[in-house]
């Protein structure tokens, strides 16, 4: 429920927005510099340039979730890596280790087992099905942050057109009062 309200919410400002830039274009040329009109393009556009901007800094910010996610922090652990632990605690800390790099970056690193020998990490099936959730929320971030900037093209774009559409409306309304007066 809570998206379908943001979705009318927005839409319905978007909506506001491009027509109150086309509205009050239209009338700052048909009729002159009003107070009215003035403050209804002001408005619209300060909304339309938030909004955008708002979209485009919430895309910005999942890039840099992605790029962060991206990086390879893990590399190969030494053979003397915690050497002053007991072979349990050794064990237990290379082995999430060695599972953080699978479910994160896919990649099979060796860590120490029990009696303190180095073997490849062998993921199980529900590692295997944590790595695939993960994979799926990383793309489920791509395709967010590039909705994002759609939408802030949309507020941007349909902000422009309006205006645009909104003066060439203006002129034309203009052209047949001057006529009518002639």
């Amino acid at each position: 429920m809570s998206q379908a309200a943001n979705f009318v919410l927005f839409l319905g400002g978007w909506v506001l927005a491009v027509v109150g830039l086309f509205d009050g274009v239209r009338r700052l040329v048909a009729h002159g510099a009003k107070r009215r009109a003035i403050y209804e393009v002001t408005a619209c556009a300060l909304a339309s340039i938030a909004m955008g901007s708002f979209y485009l800094w919430a895309c910005a910010k999942e890039q840099d979730l992605i790029e962060g996610l991206n990086k390879n922090p893990y590399a190969e652990l030494p053979s003397g890596w915690a050497a002053d632990l007991t072979a349990e605690a050794r064990a237990k800390a290379s082995h999430s280790y060695a599972s953080a790099a699978f479910m994160g970056q896919g990649i099979l690193l060796k860590h120490s087992d029990m009696q303190g020998q180095w073997v490849r990490f062998q993921p199980n099936q529900q590692d295997i099905a944590d790595r695939e959730k993960a994979i799926v929320v990383r793309t489920q971030l791509e395709e967010q942050s590039r909705s994002f900037w759609s939408l802030a093209l949309r507020w941007w774009l349909g902000a422009a057109i309006a205006a645009m559409i909104g003066y060439l409306a203006g002129r034309r309304e203009k052209v047949r009062n001057d006529r009518g007066r002639a």
